[in-house]
């Protein structure tokens, strides 16, 4: 009977590969056709109707998120088909943002990875890559500053976000954390694990690293058992750092936002978001004048956070993340009266919703 089965299981493969093949034959039709118009490769609109059509048509026997993880891989080998791009990230290998673009983009197509967010957005601004996964937003330590601040300096667009589940572990050499005495990882994962560290490694110093894979390679050459390092367990199998104890960080719902930044701008979904970014007026209620038409129209805002606009002193650029695209009709006529109501606005990005996330 089992042969029977396998027999069964080599046809299936066979129709399979076939028909991925002719897909390919298509993409490839495609992507003569995007290059004839001056279009874009990668077009995030499609990838999400792509992706509910996925879960519309699935008849239960996987999940939907092993569904979407065949194909991301079939998209990604696609997009290399029609005419391979890069994508950086905020590096080094092995991080979270290594993962969110493996996430996003699969692993078909090439990944670069840069020290910093800003030079991030300075690559995709000068085209040296086309597309750019950076963080934006943690459910528990909240928005990413440097982030937003690139956001205002740079005239580059969102286009697209993934969304990841935060899972650190604590990695190290020792045989039992009691003979731990030191923990290097970087600010934000201590953050996300101080009360496991209070409870269980008190007395233990803290030394801040430039990135968790970092930190991991650091304690992978040290060869010290008094050292441990706080990451993902991409950095453990990049190092070969064991790791000692999992899912340490303090809130088991801790997911990251990173946004793919690019220069061109996304078509409406039918599920998307909108982040802009403006300058009040100095008046008294000029945040209450501002706000008042997202309530009027319906709109649905998401968050609000301000940061000071660099080179003017003690003036500040409000950002506002809110429900809809801007070509959508209703969400354009409260932009624009918002406009109205402040010194300068911008739209940072009308973008898909990520749908390849469920909640845990």
């Amino acid at each position: 009977m089992l042969n029977e089965y396998r027999k069964k299981i080599d046809l299936l493969d066979r129709q399979i590969i076939d028909l991925i093949s002719e897909r390919a034959e298509i993409v490839a039709a495609i992507g003569a056709e995007k290059h004839k118009s001056g279009l874009e490769l990668y077009q995030p609109e499609r990838e999400q109707q792509v992706y509910r059509k996925i879960a519309e048509m699935n008849r239960g026997q996987l999940d939907n998120d092993s569904l979407f993880n065949i194909y991301r891989e079939i998209m990604s080998a696609a997009l290399k088909h029609e005419g391979a791009f890069s994508v950086g990230y905020l590096g080094p290998e092995a991080t979270f943002s290594h993962s969110a673009a493996i996430k996003k983009f699969g692993s078909s197509l090439p990944t670069v990875p840069f020290e910093t967010i800003d030079a991030v957005f300075e690559a995709v601004h000068k085209k040296k890559i086309q597309y750019g996964v950076v963080p934006i937003e943690n459910s528990t330590d909240g928005m990413i500053n440097p982030t937003l601040d690139c956001l205002i300096e740079y005239d580059l667009k969102i286009v697209s976000e993934v969304n990841l589940p935060i899972r650190q572990h604590l990695m190290s050499l020792a045989s039992n954390i009691q003979e731990i005495t030191t923990i290097i990882t970087i600010p934000p994962a201590y953050a996300q694990c101080r009360r496991w560290v209070i409870r269980n490694l008190p007395k233990a110093e803290w030394q801040p690293a430039s990135s968790t894979a970092e930190a991991a390679r650091i304690v992978a050459e040290k060869k010290d058992a008094a050292f441990a390092a706080i990451g993902p367990e991409a950095a453990s199998i990049a190092h070969s750092l064991p790791i000692l104890e999992h899912d340490i960080h303090d809130y088991n719902r801790n997911v990251t936002r990173f946004i793919v930044i690019g220069r061109e701008e996304t078509k409406p979904s039918g599920h998307d978001r909108t982040l802009l970014s403006f300058v009040l007026p100095d008046s008294a209620g000029a945040l209450y004048q501002a706000l008042e038409p997202f309530s009027q129209m319906g709109v649905n805002m998401r968050s609000i956070e301000s940061r000071p606009l660099r080179g003017q002193l003690w003036s500040y650029v409000f950002f506002t993340d809110i429900v809809g695209h801007i070509h959508e009709p209703e969400l354009s006529a409260t932009i624009e009266k918002v406009k109205k109501r402040v010194n300068s606005l911008r739209i940072l990005g009308s973008y898909p919703v990520d749908i390849t996330h469920s909640e845990e």
